[in-house]
């Protein structure tokens, strides 16, 4: 962690463990590395959304830990936020983003591949979904990693695009779109 993006010093590892809910709903995640961790400070608690999964597949979960600051470590595990599995769900439960809307209503926002990014609303005080999953945006050949911010009206969604993972093959990139609403 940084106060000011110079200096680091290293925070407390927020896992000694796997936490016992992982097994339920990604079994074949055996260690501890967790996936696109996007961490937030929010009403005087800083929370951490991360995923597990099964590569390639959408057996996947987001998990989702707070502290009360990164510096203090105390983390927490809040256990499962959403969860996907192969052959049950058209989508993927991976790249969480925590995001804002223009009134200050937390959504999650999140997805890759299969049927594309999605986004929920977030109960204020559990940072659990509250409400419907709903698509916004698609495409086949990829789509993953989502971040979504508000700014003068708009709504603008960063995503990165096509195929990582395969060295000098890849075709990875970034796109982005904006919208006058969230969803």
């Amino acid at each position: 962690y940084s106060g000011d993006g110079k200096a680091w010093s290293r925070g407390t590892q927020i896992f000694s463990a796997r936490p016992s809910w992982w097994k339920t709903y990604v079994p074949a995640h055996t260690s501890l590395d967790v996936w696109a961790p996007d961490v937030v400070n929010y009403n005087g608690k800083t929370w951490l959304y991360y995923s597990i999964s099964s590569f390639g597949t959408n057996t996947s979960a987001i998990g989702l830990s707070s502290a009360t600051s990164i510096a203090k470590g105390d983390w927490s595990d809040k256990g499962k936020v959403i969860s996907t599995k192969a052959g049950s769900n058209d989508y993927n439960a991976i790249d969480p983003n925590f995001t804002l809307d223009a009134s200050g209503q937390p959504y999650l926002v999140f997805g890759s591949w299969f049927s594309g990014i999605k986004i929920v609303k977030l109960d204020k005080s559990t940072m659990k979904p509250t409400g419907s999953v709903s698509t916004i945006a698609k495409r086949s050949g990829g789509i993953e990693g989502p971040t979504v911010f508000y700014r003068e009206g708009y709504y603008y969604l960063f995503v990165s695009i096509d195929k990582c993972c395969s060295g000098t093959s890849s075709t990875y990139k970034t796109a982005y779109g904006r919208a006058t609403k969230i969803t």
